[in-house]
Protein backbone atom coordinates (compact mmCIF):
# COMPACT_ATOMS: atom_id res chain seq x y z
CA UNK A 1 0.00 0.00 0.00
CA UNK A 2 1.67 3.62 -0.84
CA UNK A 3 2.54 5.17 2.07
CA UNK A 4 3.36 8.87 -0.20
CA UNK A 5 1.72 10.56 -2.73
CA UNK A 6 2.41 9.62 -6.24
CA UNK A 7 5.19 12.05 -8.25
CA UNK A 8 3.76 12.50 -11.98
CA UNK A 9 4.26 14.35 -15.01
CA UNK A 10 3.09 14.22 -18.45
CA UNK A 11 3.56 15.25 -22.41
CA UNK A 12 1.34 17.43 -24.71
CA UNK A 13 1.03 19.45 -27.33
CA UNK A 14 -0.14 22.68 -28.40
CA UNK A 15 -3.09 21.26 -30.69
CA UNK A 16 -4.29 24.96 -31.47
CA UNK A 17 -1.24 25.68 -33.75
CA UNK A 18 -1.48 24.48 -37.24
CA UNK A 19 0.92 22.64 -39.34
CA UNK A 20 4.14 20.84 -37.23
CA UNK A 21 2.89 20.45 -33.94
CA UNK A 22 5.78 18.50 -32.65
CA UNK A 23 6.82 20.52 -28.69
CA UNK A 24 10.54 20.45 -29.70
CA UNK A 25 11.11 22.60 -26.48
CA UNK A 26 9.72 20.54 -24.07
CA UNK A 27 11.31 17.37 -25.68
CA UNK A 28 14.53 19.14 -25.10
CA UNK A 29 13.75 19.49 -21.82
CA UNK A 30 12.71 15.84 -21.15
CA UNK A 31 15.95 14.68 -22.63
CA UNK A 32 18.27 17.25 -20.83
CA UNK A 33 15.35 16.70 -17.46
CA UNK A 34 16.17 12.55 -17.07
CA UNK A 35 19.86 12.76 -17.81
CA UNK A 36 20.15 14.88 -14.75
CA UNK A 37 17.56 13.44 -12.61
CA UNK A 38 17.97 9.46 -13.98
CA UNK A 39 15.42 9.36 -10.64
CA UNK A 40 12.28 10.45 -12.30
CA UNK A 41 12.24 8.00 -14.94
CA UNK A 42 12.17 4.67 -12.36
CA UNK A 43 10.13 6.84 -9.73
CA UNK A 44 7.64 9.00 -11.98
CA UNK A 45 4.37 8.28 -13.21
CA UNK A 46 4.12 9.88 -16.55
CA UNK A 47 0.67 10.39 -18.70
CA UNK A 48 0.79 10.89 -22.28
CA UNK A 49 -2.26 13.50 -24.09
CA UNK A 50 -2.08 11.14 -27.25
CA UNK A 51 -0.30 8.08 -28.77
CA UNK A 52 1.63 10.47 -30.71
CA UNK A 53 3.32 11.72 -26.85
CA UNK A 54 3.16 8.31 -25.70
CA UNK A 55 5.50 6.68 -28.70
CA UNK A 56 7.73 9.82 -27.85
CA UNK A 57 7.81 9.28 -23.84
CA UNK A 58 8.74 5.51 -24.79
CA UNK A 59 11.18 6.28 -26.84
CA UNK A 60 13.18 7.99 -23.72
CA UNK A 61 12.72 4.22 -22.22
CA UNK A 62 9.37 5.97 -19.54
CA UNK A 63 6.78 3.69 -18.97
CA UNK A 64 3.16 5.52 -19.68
CA UNK A 65 0.64 5.09 -17.40
CA UNK A 66 -2.22 6.20 -19.14
CA UNK A 67 -3.32 7.81 -22.36
CA UNK A 68 -5.40 10.64 -21.91
CA UNK A 69 -7.85 9.34 -25.21
CA UNK A 70 -10.82 9.66 -22.70
CA UNK A 71 -10.10 13.83 -22.24
CA UNK A 72 -12.83 16.26 -22.80
CA UNK A 73 -13.09 17.64 -25.99
CA UNK A 74 -11.93 21.09 -24.84
CA UNK A 75 -8.86 19.26 -23.17
CA UNK A 76 -7.84 17.48 -26.16
CA UNK A 77 -8.75 20.60 -28.48
CA UNK A 78 -6.61 23.16 -26.31
CA UNK A 79 -3.88 20.71 -24.83
CA UNK A 80 -1.74 23.15 -24.53
CA UNK A 81 -4.10 24.83 -21.68
CA UNK A 82 -5.65 22.26 -20.45
CA UNK A 83 -4.85 18.90 -20.83
CA UNK A 84 -1.91 19.29 -17.84
CA UNK A 85 -4.76 20.36 -15.90
CA UNK A 86 -6.92 17.06 -16.47
CA UNK A 87 -4.18 14.39 -16.76
CA UNK A 88 -3.88 15.76 -12.44
CA UNK A 89 -7.70 15.45 -11.93
CA UNK A 90 -7.50 12.22 -13.22
CA UNK A 91 -4.08 11.43 -11.11
CA UNK A 92 -6.62 13.03 -7.61
CA UNK A 93 -9.34 10.38 -8.70
CA UNK A 94 -7.41 7.52 -9.25
CA UNK A 95 -4.54 7.68 -6.22
CA UNK A 96 -6.19 10.75 -4.01
CA UNK A 97 -3.16 12.91 -4.12
CA UNK A 98 -0.25 13.76 -6.50
CA UNK A 99 2.85 15.92 -6.69
CA UNK A 100 2.95 17.48 -10.67
CA UNK A 101 6.91 17.74 -11.47
CA UNK A 102 7.45 19.81 -15.00
CA UNK A 103 10.81 18.81 -17.33
CA UNK A 104 12.13 22.01 -16.07
CA UNK A 105 11.93 21.23 -12.37
CA UNK A 106 15.72 19.93 -11.12
CA UNK A 107 15.27 17.52 -8.17
CA UNK A 108 18.16 18.53 -5.29
CA UNK A 109 16.87 16.46 -2.23
CA UNK A 110 14.37 13.53 -3.42
CA UNK A 111 10.72 14.02 -1.14
CA UNK A 112 11.46 12.66 2.20
CA UNK A 113 9.04 12.48 5.27
CA UNK A 114 9.41 15.67 6.36
CA UNK A 115 8.60 17.06 2.67
CA UNK A 116 5.26 14.97 2.61
CA UNK A 117 4.19 16.09 6.41
CA UNK A 118 4.95 19.77 5.08
CA UNK A 119 2.10 19.69 1.77
CA UNK A 120 -0.17 17.18 3.26
CA UNK A 121 -0.83 20.07 6.13
CA UNK A 122 -4.06 21.26 5.94
CA UNK A 123 -5.03 19.76 2.86
CA UNK A 124 -4.59 22.63 1.01
CA UNK A 125 -2.91 22.13 -2.77
CA UNK A 126 0.24 23.83 -2.79
CA UNK A 127 2.34 25.75 -5.11
CA UNK A 128 5.68 27.00 -6.43
CA UNK A 129 5.67 30.34 -5.13
CA UNK A 130 7.29 33.49 -7.56
CA UNK A 131 7.15 36.77 -6.41
CA UNK A 132 4.72 38.93 -8.64
CA UNK A 133 3.95 36.02 -10.98
CA UNK A 134 1.09 37.19 -13.61
CA UNK A 135 -1.20 34.39 -12.88
CA UNK A 136 -0.80 34.09 -9.23
CA UNK A 137 0.23 30.30 -8.50
CA UNK A 138 2.63 28.62 -10.59
CA UNK A 139 2.35 25.45 -10.97
CA UNK A 140 5.58 24.03 -12.43
CA UNK A 141 5.87 21.96 -8.94
CA UNK A 142 2.77 21.40 -7.42
CA UNK A 143 0.86 19.25 -4.71
CA UNK A 144 -2.90 18.63 -4.33
CA UNK A 145 -5.38 15.93 -2.56
CA UNK A 146 -8.60 14.74 -3.02
CA UNK A 147 -9.52 16.86 0.32
CA UNK A 148 -10.27 19.43 -3.06
CA UNK A 149 -13.21 17.32 -4.20
CA UNK A 150 -13.94 16.66 -7.93
CA UNK A 151 -12.20 19.42 -9.70
CA UNK A 152 -13.74 18.08 -13.48
CA UNK A 153 -15.95 20.54 -14.23
CA UNK A 154 -13.34 23.19 -13.70
CA UNK A 155 -11.18 21.73 -16.82
CA UNK A 156 -13.96 23.57 -19.20
CA UNK A 157 -13.99 26.84 -17.62
CA UNK A 158 -13.66 29.94 -19.80
CA UNK A 159 -10.40 31.85 -19.06
CA UNK A 160 -9.12 35.11 -19.86
CA UNK A 161 -5.67 33.78 -20.95
CA UNK A 162 -4.58 30.58 -22.22
CA UNK A 163 -2.84 29.13 -18.85
CA UNK A 164 -3.66 26.36 -16.60
CA UNK A 165 -2.52 28.25 -13.79
CA UNK A 166 -5.66 30.16 -14.20
CA UNK A 167 -8.12 27.28 -13.65
CA UNK A 168 -6.62 26.87 -10.26
CA UNK A 169 -7.02 30.19 -9.49
CA UNK A 170 -10.61 29.97 -9.52
CA UNK A 171 -10.82 26.72 -7.51
CA UNK A 172 -8.98 28.79 -5.07
CA UNK A 173 -11.33 31.50 -5.12
CA UNK A 174 -14.20 29.33 -5.25
CA UNK A 175 -13.22 26.97 -2.58
CA UNK A 176 -12.01 29.91 -0.25
CA UNK A 177 -8.39 28.35 -0.01
CA UNK A 178 -6.25 31.29 -1.28
CA UNK A 179 -4.01 32.19 1.63
CA UNK A 180 -0.32 31.38 2.92
CA UNK A 181 -1.08 27.95 3.52
CA UNK A 182 -0.89 27.26 -0.12
CA UNK A 183 3.20 27.26 -1.18
CA UNK A 184 6.03 25.29 -0.95
CA UNK A 185 8.04 28.04 -0.06
CA UNK A 186 11.65 27.24 0.25
CA UNK A 187 11.32 23.72 -0.80
CA UNK A 188 10.32 24.73 -4.19
CA UNK A 189 12.84 27.56 -5.54
CA UNK A 190 12.47 29.32 -9.25
CA UNK A 191 15.91 29.47 -10.58
CA UNK A 192 15.80 32.03 -13.65
CA UNK A 193 19.07 34.52 -13.07
CA UNK A 194 22.32 33.43 -11.20
CA UNK A 195 21.45 35.58 -8.26
CA UNK A 196 18.50 33.33 -7.76
CA UNK A 197 20.84 30.52 -6.25
CA UNK A 198 20.81 32.02 -2.85
CA UNK A 199 17.34 30.71 -2.41
CA UNK A 200 18.39 27.38 -2.36
CA UNK A 201 18.60 25.71 1.41
CA UNK A 202 19.60 22.70 2.44
CA UNK A 203 15.69 23.03 3.07
CA UNK A 204 15.14 22.76 -0.93
CA UNK A 205 14.01 20.01 -2.73
CA UNK A 206 13.12 21.22 -6.32
CA UNK A 207 14.67 23.86 -8.90
CA UNK A 208 12.02 25.14 -11.30
CA UNK A 209 14.77 26.22 -14.06
CA UNK A 210 15.11 28.58 -17.10
CA UNK A 211 18.39 26.31 -18.54
CA UNK A 212 20.53 23.36 -18.67
CA UNK A 213 23.45 25.48 -16.82
CA UNK A 214 21.07 26.75 -14.25
CA UNK A 215 19.73 23.29 -13.34
CA UNK A 216 23.48 22.11 -12.93
CA UNK A 217 24.38 25.47 -11.21
CA UNK A 218 21.33 24.78 -8.64
CA UNK A 219 22.40 20.83 -8.08
CA UNK A 220 25.92 22.61 -6.97
CA UNK A 221 24.53 24.95 -4.84
CA UNK A 222 22.44 22.49 -3.08
CA UNK A 223 25.62 20.51 -2.52
CA UNK A 224 27.24 23.18 -0.69
CA UNK A 225 24.85 24.42 1.70
CA UNK A 226 23.50 21.07 2.02
CA UNK A 227 27.50 19.75 3.66
CA UNK A 228 27.57 22.95 5.95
Amino acid sequence: MRTTPVIISGLFRDTRQRGDMTPYKTLAEIESCLRLNPKYGEELIFFAADDWCARKLSSFGLHVEKIMDDAPQIARIEANTRMKFWMCNWALKEFGEYLWVDWDATCLKWPDNQFWKTVRKSGNPKFTYIRNYWAGVNCAVHYASSKLGDLGEYVGIPLEEPNDELIWMKILSEKGRFDDDIWLNEMVVNIWFEKDLDMITSNTYFAHVRNVELAKQSLHKYGEVATK
